[in-house]
């Protein structure tokens, strides 16, 4: 197959191996010190995850549960289990979860909403790993469809149809241990999901003799209507949605006792529209009590409550402010072995994100914390950013010692029972790559590698890094350059340039669509300013009030760098851009602001008025639209629609509950009012994601024809960019 061919039959594969993810094993978890188990499909096309055990001693892999052999279709899911899925943006099928006992004996998944319970034994010996496992694996008799199980010390625990419900050890004995109420019980609330990285709704005590459980009462959310257009027939369906300056849910925690049938569910706290706080950022067993995270409506002020699991009592056992606002950290709060309280916060003085102790700082002033990983008798294992463009995995001391346990890319993990397990990359490689390493006093030695299954790509890329001030960005050019010296390359800008995100990361498999950009005959420039982590708090914290003028900023700015960097390559005179999401908001707010830079643009899924995003995440960078309309009116779009005199591709799932349609719809119907001519393409049934293989080929390939259209009008492109997309293409 030739270069050419690879290129243009990349966007098939891309989406149907789910961008090289497909067949690369996932959700690791250690069983024991020496087995692992983790999720991994059949081949790099296929979406549906079984259950593997990896033997780490051995290097032997043995399938647990295999998807085929127990369903044949999983597409009908729970509506709950729907919008789980949706929240964490997952586009896999199959067991896509899994929770497994402390003694590693016992497994629980669902599939399309049907409990199953693994028992699962190894013996110790030579002999090959699927001679020495006894598994039994059945299907459990309980009432309606199961979302989320948990497995306590004794018993099983999940959602089903708005209530929690446990069973015995063995599955029997069913029974809801909260009422029908109308309210949704164990579950995340969708502010808590989507913007505070809490993705649970219950939590069994270390004894397994009770259970603490989050309650949404979302009947004051303003109540909004997803529709099919394309299903005429069909009712739109319900969707609570807290846009900005509305009102948000009311959750509270309870306290159960699974095991007393008479026992009441009793309440402990309230946070929401009538408490003194407005989120449940954070919950966590933490030794024989829990800890919990709680935030106020504007998010600058911070309180972390305990809560006895014997009484349901719940005291204030530490407080912080900021005056912009305070961050969520993943892996906190919690109490460490000597008993103080491990929490992440900025530190005004050093000006990073540093671990503390109680209320003193742990970690060095000159490395900023992204999350914590773990912690035990030798010290805190921390995700830290030693470079903007790196995570890296380090244990801190109780000295207060650094040392890197695995670094040099970008890499997340897990560690339990002495073994760390890790899921990233460097520059060097193409693939996704999960390993194993077994923690010794200050380091962490390499014991496994779990085979990937996902296909390798055709592409190779190479990436250049570089920084122009605190912006950094990343360019890839297409292999070979062109050999005419007087052909300059049109330059594509693809940013995400938002909060919570980075795309200019030290791991090659990052850049797999940007270097297919670049072998169409693009120099994609990657940009990641401020408003995006790793830098430092008050990098973050200068998108405050403005989510336009800095962040349009940052991005020309590399830019401009690069045209200096490659001065007589690139033709300034053809620039575009193309972003999803904060990066479609981007895509569009450069060329309506600055044409005179941006002379194309596609924007996917942009938030056009922020008065119609989420709560949690626009009022902690916007405010109250009501005290401060200033600041919604100087980061929103539809008011300079007017401005538009370049191409502008407007792309959106019509199914969309984060991002809702009507942000493009709106924006297009004001672009319409002022007479500038735009195009709109909309996605029937996707929603913020497009899982669909189908759809993610034709849209990419539709984006590029677009782009060609404009920036390399001489290109033989497949299609014209009036007709690159079939009707059929848009089909859910």
């Amino acid at each position: 197959m030739t270069g050419q061919n690879r290129r243009d039959d990349f966007p098939l594969q891309f989406a149907a191996t789910g961008r090289f993810t497909r067949g690369a094993p996932r959700n690791a978890r250690p069983r024991n010190n020496h087995e692992v188990l983790f999720l991994r499909s059949a081949d790099g096309r296929n979406s549906r995850d079984d259950l593997w055990l990896l033997d780490i001693d051995q290097g032997s892999e043995m399938r647990l549960a295999a998807v085929d052999s127990l369903l044949r279709d999983d597409a009908l899911l729970p509506a709950a289990e729907q919008a789980r899925r949706e929240r964490q943006r997952e586009s896999g099928t199959g067991i896509t979860a899994f929770d497994v006992a402390d003694d590693g004996g016992s497994v629980v998944f669902t599939l399309a909403g049907q409990l199953y319970l693994l028992r699962l034994t190894t013996a110790d010996g030579p002999e090959p790993l699927a001679d020495r496992v006894q598994l039994s694996l059945r299907q459990l008799d309980v009432p309606g469809s199961a979302v989320d199980p948990r497995l306590g010390a004794r018993g099983i625990a999940w959602h089903g149809d708005g209530r929690l419900w446990v069973c015995a050890p063995d599955g029997g004995d069913p029974r809801a241990v909260t009422p029908d109420d109308g309210a949704n019980w164990g579950l995340a609330d969708f502010i808590a999901a989507e913007e505070l990285q809490r993705q649970r709704g219950f939590w069994w005590s270390p004894d397994g003799s009770t259970l603490i459980v989050a309650r949404t009462d979302d009947s004051a959310v303003p109540q909004w209507w997803i529709s099919d257009p394309a299903q005429p027939a069909a009712a739109p369906r319900q969707h609570r949605y807290p846009a900005a300056g509305t009102t948000n849910a009311t959750v509270s925690l309870w306290l159960i006792r699974a095991f007393e049938p008479d026992a009441e569910p009793q309440p402990i706290l309230t946070v929401g529209p009538d408490a003194e706080f407005e989120y449940l950022a954070q919950v966590r067993w933490s030794a024989e009590t829990m800890l919990a995270q709680l935030l106020s409506r504007d998010q600058r002020l911070s309180v972390i409550v305990e809560i006895d699991p014997i009484t349901g009592a719940a005291h204030q056992v530490a407080q912080w402010s900021d005056d912009h606002w305070v961050d969520v950290v993943a892996g906190t709060p919690r109490r460490l072995p000597d008993g103080r309280i491990l929490t992440v916060r900025r530190d005004p003085d050093c000006d990073h994100l540093r671990a503390y102790a109680d209320a003193s700082p742990i970690s060095p002033d000159d490395l900023e914390v992204r999350s914590v990983v773990g912690a035990d008798d030798l010290g805190v294992l921390l995700r830290t950013a030693e470079a903007p463009e790196t995570s890296d995995i380090v244990r801190l001391d109780n000295l207060g010692d650094v040392w890197t346990l695995v670094g040099g890319g970008w890499f997340q993990a897990t560690v339990e029972h002495g073994l760390l397990i890790t899921t990233g990359a460097d520059l060097t490689d193409v693939r996704w790559q999960t390993r194993v390493h077994r923690l010794a006093d200050t380091g962490a030695a390499l014991v496994g590698t779990i085979r990937t299954c996902a296909e390798l790509p055709p592409t190779r890329p190479r990436p250049s890094l570089g920084a122009t001030g605190t912006v950094r960005y990343a360019v890839l050019l297409p292999d070979p350059l062109p050999e005419d010296p007087d052909r300059k390359l049109p330059v594509l800008l693809l940013p995400y340039g938002g909060p919570h995100a980075q795309k200019v990361i030290a791991a090659g498999p990052a850049y797999h669509e940007a270097s297919w950009w670049a072998g169409r005959g693009y120099a994609v420039v990657i940009a990641d300013g401020v408003g995006t982590p790793g830098v430092s708090p008050s990098y973050e914290r200068a998108i405050a009030g403005d989510l336009a003028t800095v962040a349009l900023r940052d991005q020309l700015a590399a830019l401009d760098q690069v045209l200096v960097d490659l001065d007589g390559l690139l033709d300034r005179n053809r620039v575009g851009i193309m972003g999803w999401s904060f990066g479609g908001y981007l895509s569009a707010l450069a060329v309506l602001a600055r044409p005179d830079r941006i002379h194309a643009a596609v924007a996917g899924a942009p938030v056009t008025d922020w008065r119609l995003y989420d709560t949690g995440y626009t009022e902690r960078y916007l405010g109250d639209p009501a005290r401060q309309p200033d600041h919604y009116a100087a980061s929103d779009l539809v008011r300079r629609a007017p401005d538009l005199s370049r191409p502008l591709l407007l792309v959106h799932g019509l199914a969309d509950d984060n991002v809702v349609a009507a942000h493009t719809l709106r924006l297009s119907s004001a672009l319409l009012a002022a007479g500038r001519p735009h195009s709109v393409l909309p996605l029937t049934g996707v929603t913020h994601m497009a899982p669909q293989p189908v759809v993610a080929a034709n849209l990419l390939r539709a984006q590029a024809d677009y782009l060609d259209t404009y920036l390399q009008p001489r290109r033989n492109s497949s299609a014209a960019a009036a007709s690159s997309v079939r009707p059929s293409d848009n089909a859910g």
